[in-house]
């Protein structure tokens, strides 16, 4: 084997670029699963009482 690199045609390069931004605005569209928006709140609830209790 020889230890050039290869490399990637600059055409698919660029083809696979706009595809990976696509998918990632289409992922930052979605909503967030309600069971995740459940547990955010109960990390904010556990924090906001360890605040209060001194637990820092």
């Amino acid at each position: 084997m020889s230890d050039q690199k290869k490399t990637i045609n600059p055409r698919a390069q660029s083809l696979i670029d706009d595809s990976l931004k696509l998918v990632y605005a289409d992922m930052q569209d979605e909503a967030l699963p309600d069971r995740f928006v459940e547990l955010l709140s109960k990390l904010k609830e556990q924090d906001g009482q360890s605040d209060q209790s001194g637990d820092k």
